[in-house]
């Protein structure tokens, strides 16, 4: 499977195991609507879409797609959060965040989010799906 698709003129390709988000100002216009949780609504449409597409679920979690979208296109806000400290994360979140906004910084082109057996970043946004929510609030501002 190779589908490539717009989403509110967002870029989107379908792969086995793994989708491809095009970072670019579609997205973040999209992203800067005023209805937030826009994020979410993407990687409920990513989920949704894919599972037609391949007959079977993407395995991941929105959590961890919206986690991942958002870190991906807000890594220059997130970075600079980050240097303040925040009663609303620990600090042991608030560095692995930091270091992982560093990472990415040279991958942020294309959003490649894939399943564990084919992303080896999969495990990060798993493990910071539970602060979704506290994730969203930051950003999506």
């Amino acid at each position: 499977m190779n589908i490539t698709e717009k989403f509110h003129d967002v870029t989107i390709v379908y792969t086995d195991r793994l989708v491809q988000i095009t970072t670019d100002q579609a997205l973040i216009n999209y992203l800067n609507q005023k209805g937030k949780n826009d994020a979410r609504n993407l990687a409920k449409h990513i989920l949704t879409r894919y599972q037609e597409l391949a007959g079977q679920p993407l395995q991941i979690t929105e959590d961890s797609l919206t986690v991942e979208i958002l870190i991906h296109v807000y890594l220059d806000k997130l970075s600079v959060l980050l240097q303040k400290p925040t009663p609303i994360l620990r600090s042991d979140l608030r560095n692995k965040l930091l270091s992982l906004s560093q990472t990415l910084k040279s991958h942020s082109e294309i959003i490649d989010c894939g399943e564990r057996s084919v992303d080896n970043n999969r495990h990060i946004f798993d493990k910071l799906a539970p602060f979704a929510t506290v994730i969203t609030m930051l950003l999506e501002k």
